[in-house]
């Protein structure tokens, strides 16, 4: 029976393990970052249309764009309150999802929709 021969298959053995184990955990994180982004660009999405709708009623017209929320303020009960908190922005200063994409916002219909491919219904 030879020892060293043995040997190098159960170490062969458990490094497989050891991979496919890894790369079993790497693809569950990478799944469980996107489903986390999808559910932070839709709490995203519902509070700039809300910002949209509390703009819309306050000032009678729709925003000329969506960076405008985060710079203009209403009062509320005599406190200046921004319409939208400070979300990310890309260099340009346009609003962006999870996924680094921009918004999209209709200025004369007031819809706001995410870019991202396989996102835009939402």
């Amino acid at each position: 029976m030879n020892v060293s021969g043995r040997a190098k298959y159960e170490v062969v053995i458990v490094v497989i393990v050891v991979l496919l184990a890894i790369a079993i955990a790497v693809g569950l994180y990478a799944g469980r970052s996107k489903v986390h982004n999808g559910k932070q660009m839709i709490a995203e999405l519902s509070a700039i249309r809300s910002a949209v709708s509390l703009y819309t009623t306050t000032n009678r017209a729709l925003p000329p764009n969506l960076e405008i929320l985060t710079k203009a303020t209403y009062d509320a009960s005599g406190i200046a309150r921004p319409y939208l908190e400070k979300m990310h922005a890309n260099a340009e200063g346009k609003l962006v999802d999870p996924f680094g994409k921009p918004y999209s916002y209709d200025t004369k219909r007031g819809l706001v929709a995410s870019t991202s491919p396989g996102y835009g219904e939402w």
